[in-house]
């Protein structure tokens, strides 16, 4: 059997074991935490000789743990090995660090309780809105979260919903990038400040060109 299997053998076995009816909820959020941080750890003790130092020096000086995570996870997509050898592998690691990238861009994201609270409806209230396309919702984790940067004191931006309109295109993540990224259409700058300056036709106009251009 190779380490590789012998090591998903093992995982399975421990499966087994933390769903156990005898433990306890609290014991077993402790055991599988302490599974998951010893498989991860493998993969880091792995993966950090193949990425070099330069790269890890990089994580190391990043703010924040997470960030540091984010930015080791980039590295490892970068890694001519992993491209080469996993290339669906590196595609996860390209979607899971660019939607990261998103969502910090973004000021975060909201779930539904924290959005009803901010715009003085209910929830049901927002999943309604989510649902006419009247707020912009994306999958993290199975879970429908809002991207902050709709929000502007206790309502959406001026012209929002006009510029959601506007889109010939479904996929959430592109209408995100599309209104976090710098748009030459628009002077270089990206379209949400554009929208929070009050250039609302400008933005509208770009986003449906972006919409016909994604769907051709």
């Amino acid at each position: 059997m190779s380490t590789a299997t012998q090591d998903s053998h093992i995982s399975m076995n421990a499966l087994k074991q933390l769903a156990s009816p005898q433990n306890t909820p609290s014991d077993s959020l402790k055991n599988t935490a302490s599974a998951f941080a010893e498989r991860v750890m493998r993969v880091i003790a792995k993966r950090s000789q193949d990425i070099g130092q330069e790269a890890l020096l990089k994580a190391l000086s990043q703010d924040s743990d997470e960030d540091a995570l984010l930015e080791f996870t980039r590295a490892i997509v970068l890694e001519k090995t992993v491209v080469d050898t996993s290339p669906l592998l590196a595609a996860k690691y390209r979607g899971i660090v660019m939607k990261s990238r998103l969502i910090k861009e973004s000021g975060g994201a909201l779930n539904a309780t924290k959005a009803a609270q901010i715009l003085g409806i209910s929830r049901q209230a927002v999943e309604k809105r989510i649902s006419k396309g009247q707020l912009l919702a994306v999958k993290i984790d199975g879970v429908r979260m809002l991207p902050a940067f709709q929000f502007q004191d206790t309502d959406v931006i001026s012209g929002w919903q006009k510029v959601l309109e506007a889109f010939t295109i479904d996929d959430a993540w592109m209408q995100v990038s599309f209104m976090l990224s710098q748009n030459p259409g628009l002077q270089g700058k990206r379209p949400v400040d554009v929208l929070k300056d009050g250039d609302k036709e400008s933005v509208i106009r770009t986003a449906r060109a972006y919409g016909e251009q994604g769907a051709s």
